[in-house]
C-alpha cells in the first residue's frame, strides 16, 4: 500500500509537471527563429502585390491569433513616415518596447545569424534591433496614451510578421515579428508632464478597432496563395480585406493591469488617486483595488450593438499625504517654424508641398498642423507662426525632452495609378500633382534633451537633422535614410517659468 501509494504520486506529481508544462508551452510558444517561418506562415517577399492588396503585409506568426501580452520600456516613439495606401486610414503610430526577460521569446529571428529582429548587429543603430516594434493608426490610438522614450509599458496585441520589411541596407535579413494592431496597452510614465506635485500617471487605452491591419491578418487565414503565381494570394483576399466589419478585432474578457504609486514619503502617509476620462468610452466594469504600493485594476468593456468600436480611455494620478517632493511647472511656447526645404528631396523645387509635424514634449503629443494649418502648403523660405503654448510640470530630479519631426506627404493619395484610386492617408491631405512615389521624404528631426527644468530655461532655434543620438540607448537614429531632411526646418521656442 505505502510503495503503491508513493508510486501514484510521484506519478500524480509527472503528470502535474507535464500538465504545467503544457500550459506553459501554449502560454509561451517556442522562439520564432526559423527563417523560413514567416514564409510558412504566409509572407511572399512581394512588394508590388502587397501595395496592391494582393499578398498580405501582415501575418500571424504561426498561423496563431491568440492575443498576446508584452511589457518592457518604450523607445524612439513617433509617427510612421510613409505607409502603405489602401492598408491604412491614418499614418501608424510606432514605439519599440526593449522587453522583460519572460517576453523575449517574441522576437523573431536569430542573434547569431543576425535575422529578423535581430538583423544588422549593434552597429544597425536601428530603433527595432533587439526589439519588439508595436504600430496602431494614429486615428485610432489618441495622443494622450502615446508613451516617451522610457516609460514602461504593457502591450497586448496581435503578434505578427511584418511582411513588407524582410532587408536590412538591401540584404535579406528576414522579416521581423511586431505587435500590429494592439487591442490595449497601459503607459507608466517616467516623466509625466500634467501630473501634480509628487503624483505618478498611468494612461490606459483598450480598443476594438484593429483596422486594415487585422482585416488582412485573418483574411490571410481564410485565403491562399494562388497556385499560378506564388506572388500574390486568390482573387478573394483582397475583397476579403474591404469588407465591412472585418477591422473589428475581439478583446480580452478582462484587462488587468498594475498602477505603480510613487516613493513613499513617511511609514504613515496614506495613497489616494484620482482618475480622468481621457476618452468618450463605451460601456465598461472597472474594478480598483488600493494595494499598499499602487492600484490594482481590472477592466472589461461590455458588448454593444451594431458591431461598433469600443473603447476605453483613463489616466489614474496616485500620490501619498504629507510631504512630498516638488515639481516645476514650466510654459513653453512655440513661436515660429522657417521651412528651408519644402521638398527636402529637392530643394530647389519650388513648388508648395505638405507637410505634417508632430510634437512631442515630455509626453504632451501634437500634430503641430493643429496650430499652423498652412503646413499642409509650404515652400522655401516660408516663416510660420505657431504662438502654441504648452504648461507642464517636471518632477524633481527630471529633465525637459522636445521632439520634433513629420513628413512631406508625397504618397499619391487621391489619384488613379496603375488604374486604380489611391486612398488618402490622414492627416496627408490628397497629393496630385507630384510625380507617384509610394514613400514620403523625411523632414528632419529636432530633439532638444535638457538635465533639467532649470536648464531648459530661454530662448531657443533648432535646426531639424537627418538623424539623431539624442534617444537613450538607441544610437544614431533616423526615420529616412539619414541624408534627406537635414536642415529642412528650423524651430524657434522660448521656456519660461509656469
Amino acid at each position: 500500500m505505502g510503495t503503491f501509494r508513493r508510486g501514484a504520486g510521484l506519478l500524480l506529481a509527472a503528470v502535474a509537471v507535464l500538465t504545467i508544462a503544457a500550459v506553459t508551452l501554449a502560454a509561451n510558444p517556442p522562439q520564432p527563429s526559423s527563417p523560413n517561418q514567416p514564409k510558412k506562415d504566409g509572407c511572399q517577399r512581394a512588394y508590388t502585390n502587397t501595395l496592391l492588396l494582393k499578398s498580405p503585409e501582415w501575418v500571424y506568426v504561426y498561423k496563431d491569433r491568440t492575443i498576446r501580452t508584452a511589457s518592457g520600456v518604450s523607445h524612439v516613439t513617433h509617427g510612421a513616415k510613409d505607409d502603405a495606401p489602401g492598408q491604412h486610414r491614418f499614418y501608424d503610430f510606432n514605439s519599440n518596447l526593449t522587453l522583460d526577460k519572460k517576453y523575449r521569446y517574441l522576437l523573431g529571428g536569430s542573434a547569431s545569424a543576425k535575422t529578423g529582429n535581430f538583423a544588422g548587429g549593434a552597429l544597425a543603430d536601428h530603433e527595432e534591433y533587439k526589439r519588439l516594434h508595436y504600430e496602431w493608426e494614429s486615428g485610432t490610438l489618441p495622443f494622450f496614451a502615446w508613451p516617451t522614450d522610457g516609460d514602461r509599458v504593457t502591450v497586448w496585441g496581435s503578434w505578427i510578421w511584418d511582411c513588407g520589411h524582410f532587408t536590412t541596407k538591401g540584404k535579406v535579413t528576414g522579416e521581423r515579428t511586431e505587435f500590429h494592431p494592439l487591442n490595449a496597452l497601459v503607459v507608466n510614465r517616467r516623466n509625466s508632464y500634467r501630473a501634480k506635485p509628487g503624483e505618478s500617471e498611468t494612461n490606459v487605452f483598450i480598443s476594438s478597432d484593429g483596422n486594415y491591419a487585422h482585416a488582412e491578418e485573418e483574411c490571410a487565414l481564410s485565403h491562399h496563395p494562388d497556385p499560378n503565381d506564388p506572388g500574390k494570394y486568390d482573387a478573394g483576399y483582397r475583397a476579403c480585406v474591404q469588407a465591412a466589419g472585418h477591422e473589428q478585432q475581439p478583446l480580452e474578457g478582462k484587462y488587468s493591469f498594475f498602477v505603480p504609486a510613487p516613493p513613499k514619503p513617511s511609514p504613515g502617509a496614506t495613497l489616494s488617486y484620482r482618475t480622468k476620462s481621457d476618452v468618450k468610452s463605451t460601456p465598461a466594469t472597472e474594478k480598483i483595488k488600493v494595494k499598499s504600493n499602487g492600484l490594482s485594476v481590472s477592466v472589461s468593456l461590455k458588448s454593444v450593438s451594431g458591431g461598433k468600436t469600443r473603447r476605453f480611455g483613463r489616466s489614474y494620478f496616485l500620490h501619498w499625504t504629507g510631504a512630498h517632493p516638488s515639481s516645476t511647472p514650466l510654459k513653453i511656447t512655440f513661436k515660429q517654424l522657417v521651412i528651408k526645404k519644402a521638398d527636402p528631396k529637392s530643394p530647389s523645387n519650388t513648388k508648395a508641398s505638405p507637410w505634417n509635424l508632430y510634437v512631442d514634449l515630455n509626453g504632451y503629443w501634437k500634430l503641430v498642423n493643429d496650430w499652423a494649418p498652412s503646413l499642409l502648403s509650404v515652400k522655401n523660405g516660408q516663416k510660420i507662426t505657431l504662438n502654441g503654448t504648452v504648461k507642464i510640470n517636471v518632477p524633481a530630479g527630471r529633465g525637459v525632452s522636445l521632439l520634433m519631426h513629420g513628413r512631406e506627404c508625397d504618397e499619391p493619395g487621391g489619384r488613379t495609378v496603375f488604374g486604380e484610386k489611391v486612398p488618402i492617408i490622414k492627416p496627408c491631405p490628397a497629393v496630385l500633382d507630384e510625380p507617384v512615389q509610394f514613400s514620403n521624404d523625411e523632414v528632419g528631426i529636432v530633439l532638444d534633451n535638457y538635465k533639467s527644468a532649470a536648464k531648459a530655461l530661454g530662448s531657443h532655434t533648432s535646426v531639424s537633422s537627418a538623424k539623431t543620438k539624442g534617444f537613450p540607448g538607441s544610437g544614431t537614429i533616423s526615420f529616412g535614410d539619414g541624408k534627406i531632411g537635414e536642415k529642412a526646418f528650423t524651430l524657434k521656442y522660448v521656456v519660461k517659468p509656469g
